[in-house]
């Protein structure tokens, strides 16, 4: 079934309902679109006092990437960790403990970090309307030790081998898809393929191979 059948069976579908019914169907979805985009900038101004409680301008909170890096920043975290972010998997061991250590600095414990991640539209108005004033005991992060340099240029080296590697195949396969048929085919138009090779096990073409088949 192709998209404009799709189409033609969900516009049928919507004639065939009730008007009330309909009506109730766009209120709900536009009551949830409401309550998502409340939530959204419910939790970009409390992000925005969270900085600002830090120390930190409340404008850095809307920048992507940047705002992670000034969160390393008053956490005392490497800034290093940026890169790591970039990574499949490990950047999600990297966001649990840059929660962890946001709620740390604010004199909340792991319990807390547990509702950031679980209930982010509760905990975090909590941390940045509230009471909990900016503490940063944590010890300041070192340099990148030489290992660690070294490990993650191998790493991302890896990385970028597996990535060009994936999008040859795709592109190969991609290619074939799109190729015209015809293009396997010989001039008299039977199939490229030589049937009289002795390694090829298709059917038998010749009156010899008719003869003797194959065991």
């Amino acid at each position: 079934m192709n998209d404009s059948s799709l189409i033609a069976s969900a516009a049928g579908s919507i004639e065939g309902l009730d008007p009330s019914i309909l009506a109730a169907m766009l209120f709900a979805i536009g009551i949830l679109i409401v309550v998502c985009l409340a939530i959204g900038v419910l939790l970009v101004v409390a992000n925005w006092f969270i900085f600002r409680k830090a120390g930190k301008p409340g404008w850095a909170s809307l920048i992507p990437f940047y705002n992670n890096v000034v969160m390393l920043q008053f956490t005392n975290l490497p800034l290093w960790w940026i890169v790591l972010m970039f990574i499949p998997i490990v950047n999600i061991v990297i966001g649990f403990i840059m929660l962890r250590r946001l709620a740390g600095v604010f004199g909340k414990g792991i319990l807390f970090t547990i509702g950031l991640i679980l209930l982010p539209f509760i905990f975090w108005p909590i941390l940045g309307f509230g009471r909990s004033v900016y503490a940063n005991t944590y010890a300041p992060a070192g340099p990148m030790s030489e290992a660690v340099k070294w490990s993650l240029i191998g790493l991302f080296a890896c990385l970028l081998i597996q990535t060009a590697f994936i999008v040859r195949v795709d592109s190969f396969v991609t290619a074939i898809e799109e190729a015209d048929p015809a293009a396997f085919e010989t001039t008299d138009g039977s199939d490229a393929i030589d049937n009289n090779n002795p390694y090829y096990e298709g059917e038998a073409t010749t009156e010899e191979e008719v003869a003797n088949p194959k065991k």
